[in-house]
């Protein structure tokens, strides 16, 4: 299972248990009530903030006026010249 669906699992589980009526500590408890949903709205705006941010950028890019090009490695491939 890929991190994106798996993110998009806990988003939709964290919506649902929001959504629900039922909780795993009753709001009639003060504090603890309110803890559990905090938490999984939490988790729920973790799962959004990972899935939209932005790939990291290339840590060592080629400065301008560099001496050194960068390098791309390939495999050489023999071509037939009869077949063109």
């Amino acid at each position: 299972m890929s991190d994106v669906t798996k993110r998009i699992l806990l988003t939709l589980a964290s919506g649902v248990y929001l959504a629900s009526p039922v909780d795993l500590i009753p709001d009639i408890i003060p504090a603890l009530g309110l803890a559990d949903d905090t938490v999984f709205l939490l988790l729920m705006l973790y799962a959004w903030y990972t899935m939209f941010q932005k790939p990291p950028v290339d840590d060592k890019p080629v400065r301008k006026g560099s001496s050194r090009p960068r390098v791309i490695d390939v495999k050489p491939v023999e071509v037939d010249p009869a077949r063109g």
